[in-house]
């Protein structure tokens, strides 16, 4: 699916479809952790058991906003993330890849601290 908004500055997400994710003009074939500004390849975890560790290069960015693209299928981590995360003041949302890359644009347009892990 292509996504058409405002060119933006920094990452900006074309297109995400199952097995591939274009930011910008680049293609690429992994999961991914996404800002305005930085991009962190190879990101591999399991959303079921996602723990605080796998959110170690999020907390790096100093996000306001983590949004978890989870695949075709949403998928929830344990609930107990969502808790430390909210304490830390910083926001969690988990949904279908597809939607994830849609809202990381329009919030990432809106000049919103927002990072976005997409499984692809």
């Amino acid at each position: 699916m292509k996504f058409a908004l405002n060119e933006g500055q920094g990452n900006v997400i074309k297109s995400w479809q199952q097995g591939e994710i274009i930011i910008n003009e680049q293609k690429y074939q992994q999961n991914m952790i996404i800002s305005a500004n930085r991009l962190i390849l190879q990101w591999q975890v399991d959303f079921k058991q996602l723990s605080e560790a796998d959110l170690t290069d999020f907390y790096l960015l100093k996000p306001e906003l983590i949004i978890l693209g989870s695949g075709e299928t949403q998928i929830f981590p344990p609930q107990s993330l969502f808790i430390k995360l909210f304490n830390q003041g910083i926001g969690l949302e988990v949904m279908t890849s597809r939607t994830a890359c849609h809202t990381y644009n329009i919030l990432s347009n809106e000049g919103r601290h927002v990072v976005a892990g997409i499984l692809v």
